[in-house]
Parts: structure tokens; C-alpha cells; sequence
């Protein structure tokens, strides 16, 4: 391979904002803690392998839902949409159609989804962003009004009627996977069984949790939407240079923010989605997004206060570079540790052990990329992604 400073396939990437790597590197972060706990279950059974978790595993488990829990691939896939703008903003410039490279770009996307899905783990998302995807390019000239419409429809609407009225029906519509697979099947397969069963599983609990899982969807796609009005008009190069503009906005995010996270301690509950009363979920979904207004704050701030010499914010801008080898390659990772014929350790852990092996993991990835953008531009599967959308792996443009 040839040194980063010579010509090569990987050109290099110009204009890149740092803070939105920077973004996608912490984004990426959050997503390990969040997926890792879907390798050590059953989304049907759950582990009634695990022990009953002492004080401290429940308060880190009510933490996770509060403050973890779906934040992360909101931030993902808002950072998603605000590529596809920044993408189609430079394809317009240089007079090229756009349509053709990012339809095949989607194309690839679902079908690294589909292997993702196959061999890693069901809850995972690149299949479903393939989808958005495409519909948010569709939406992209429509009038704004209309787009942040169906954002906001996708986010209130879609996820909690549907999850807190019709979540029944769907248990209904599947009421023979607990049967067909009862937990000690489900454990042989993941643990001991052949690959063709584990992929017959997986896809399985992925249509499973992806037809009950309507909050996720409706946020993702809200996010999607969001990102690509952020990047259509350029809201995110305007919020990095105006940091202090909002610094009064944050702070009321901030204070409601911290506000519900202790009214959750304290009830001992992370998720207010199935509130029995209704208005816990509004006051819920206004926590979700306060909440991630503040984590993208603090993390863009971090990035322009701190200089380039400062290791953590290079760390995180290398993983965001490498954001798609990092979400594979975790999967991968997990994968080996959780299922056969790796070493097939699955629901065996706790939640604080859960979390420590996902923070192994992470900190195994960034040395990883910190090493390969030493040498090359852009990640092997940012590469490679890159030149299959332009329909040529030789080509250097």
C-alpha cells in the first residue's frame, strides 16, 4: 500500500468539518455501549441466564436507557443526513448527477447491512439507513416546511402511537418465535450451533425487533430528515462558528435534561415509553431531545477549544473518519467474543461487565485507526465504499 503522501486511490478529503468527525467518533462510542448488550441476549427471551443485578448494576442499567440508550443512533443518524446534503451539495458543484452514485452508494450500504445481519448481529441498523437513505434524497428539493413536517411526525407520531398502541398486535403477528425458539435453543444455536442456524436466527429477531422496534425507526428517520435540512442550509457550519449563540439554549436543555435523568433514578425506571400515562412520553421525548442537543454541544465545543495536539479529541476525529470500519469491525469484534465459532461467550456477563469489554473493544479500535490514518486517508471500508459507489476500484478521482 502507498504512503499517505503519495498518489493514491484514497485522494484526500478536503474541507472535512473536524467537529462532525469528531461527532460520529463519539456517536460511535455510545453505539458499542448500546449494541454489545443485544450480543449477550435473546430480544424474544431476554438472559434468564444473568443474575439478578445488585444496586449498582441496576442504577447503571437505568443510566444506560436514560442517557445511552437510542441518544446515540439519533446522533448518527442525524450526522447521516447532514452527509447526504454535504454529498449533494458537491456533486451540484461540480456539475455531476447525483442520483446514480448515491442510489448505488445505497445499494452497498443495505447490502453491508444484509451481511452485518447475517454474520454479526440482528439489531443492526445500515439496512434501515439504506432505506431512509433513499427517501431522503427523494425528499431533498421538497419544501422545507413539508420535510421538517415529516420529521416531526416520524419522531412523535410513528414511535409512540404505534409502541403504545399497536406494540400488541405485533407480539401477536410473532407469537410463534417464542415457540419455535425457546431460550435454551436460542443460547445452542448462538453458542455452539452452525453458522447457517445463526443466520437463520438473526434474521429472524431482526424482523422481529424491527417490526416492534417503531420508536427506533421513527427516530432514526426524524434524524435522517433533520440532518439533511442542517446540511441543505448549512445550520451545522453556522452552529460550529456561533458556539456561544446557544449557549443560553443549552443551558435550559441542560437543567431539563438533568431534571428528568434524577426523576428516573429515583423512580428506577430508564424508559418512559410505556408510560401508562401518556404525558410521561411527551415529557419523555422532550428529554430525548434536549438530551442530544446537549451531548452534540459539549462535544462540538470540546472540539473547538481544544487544539490538534489534544490526544482525546484526535482520537475521537480518527474514529469518526473511520465510522463505518468502527461500527463493522465492533460488530465483528463482539460477534467473535459472544458467538461460535469465536469464543462463544455469550449471556454470561453482567451490565458493568458488558460495558467494560465494549470500552476494551472501542479503545482496541482507536488504536487501530489511529495507526492506519498515519498511512492512508481514508478506512479500508470507507475505501472501498467509496470507489464501488463510483463504479471503480481503480479510479482515483
Amino acid at each position: 500500500m502507498t504512503s499517505s503522501t503519495q498518489s493514491s486511490p484514497a485522494q484526500p478529503i478536503k474541507d472535512r468539518i473536524e467537529a462532525l468527525d469528531l461527532l460520529r467518533g463519539f456517536a460511535l462510542l455510545g453505539i458499542y455501549l448500546s449494541i454489545i448488550h443485544s450480543f449477550n441476549s435473546s430480544l424474544v427471551h431476554g438472559n434468564p441466564l444473568a443474575d439478578e443485578p445488585g444496586p449498582f448494576g441496576r442504577l447503571l442499567g437505568t443510566f444506560e436507557m436514560l442517557l445511552i440508550s437510542k441518544r446515540f443512533i439519533g446522533m448518527f443518524s442525524l450526522l447521516f443526513g447532514i452527509g447526504i446534503a454535504i454529498q449533494y451539495q458537491n456533486f451540484t458543484q461540480r456539475g455531476q448527477a447525483f442520483a446514480p452514485y448515491f442510489v448505488r452508494r445505497m445499494l452497498i450500504l443495505g447490502a453491508l447491512g444484509a451481511i452485518n445481519t447475517s454474520f454479526f448481529f440482528h439489531v443492526e441498523i445500515l439496512l434501515v439507513y439504506a432505506v431512509f437513505g433513499l427517501l431522503a434524497m427523494a425528499l431533498y428539493r421538497a419544501p422545507t416546511k413539508l420535510t421538517l413536517s415529516m420529521a416531526a411526525a416520524s419522531f412523535a407520531l410513528w414511535g409512540t402511537f404505534f409502541e403504545a398502541n399497536l406494540r400488541p398486535l405485533v407480539f401477536q403477528i410473532f407469537h410463534g418465535v417464542p415457540r419455535q425458539y425457546p431460550f435454551e435453543r436460542i443460547h445452542e444455536i448462538y453458542t455452539q450451533g452452525p453458522i447457517v442456524e445463526q443466520i437463520k436466527l438473526r434474521w429472524i429477531e431482526y424482523g422481529t425487533i424491527y417490526a416492534d422496534n417503531a420508536f427506533h425507526l421513527g427516530m432514526s428517520l426524524a434524524m435522517i430528515l433533520s440532518g439533511v435540512l442542517i446540511g441543505k442550509h448549512r445550520l451545522h457550519v453556522r452552529f460550529t462558528e456561533n458556539l456561544t449563540a446557544y449557549g443560553k439554549a443549552v443551558g435550559y436543555a441542560a437543567a431539563y435534561s438533568l431534571g428528568f435523568l434524577l426523576y428516573g433514578l429515583a423512580k428506577g425506571q430508564g424508559d418512559f415509553l410505556f408510560a401508562e400515562q401518556p404525558i410521561a412520553t411527551v415529557f419523555y421525548l422532550g428529554f430525548q431531545l434536549c438530551s442530544l442537543f446537549v451531548y452534540i454541544y459539549l462535544a462540538a465545543l470540546f472540539c473547538i477549544r481544544t487544539t490538534t495536539g489534544n490526544v482525546l479529541r484526535q482520537a475521537l476525529i480518527n474514529n469518526g473518519k473511520l465510522s463505518l470500519t468502527g461500527y463493522m469491525g465492533g460488530a465483528a469484534a463482539f460477534a467473535l467474543i459472544f458467538y461460535h465459532p469465536g469464543a462463544a461467550l455469550g449471556f454470561q456477563f453482567s451490565g458493568p461487565t458488558l460495558s467494560a469489554i465494549a470500552l476494551a473493544v472501542y479503545a482496541g479500535f482507536t488504536l487501530f485507526s489511529g495507526l492506519w490514518l498515519r498511512r492512508f486517508r481514508r478506512g479500508p471500508l470507507e475505501w472501498l465504499y467509496r470507489r464501488l459507489a463510483y463504479g471503480n476500484l481503480r479510479s482515483s478521482s
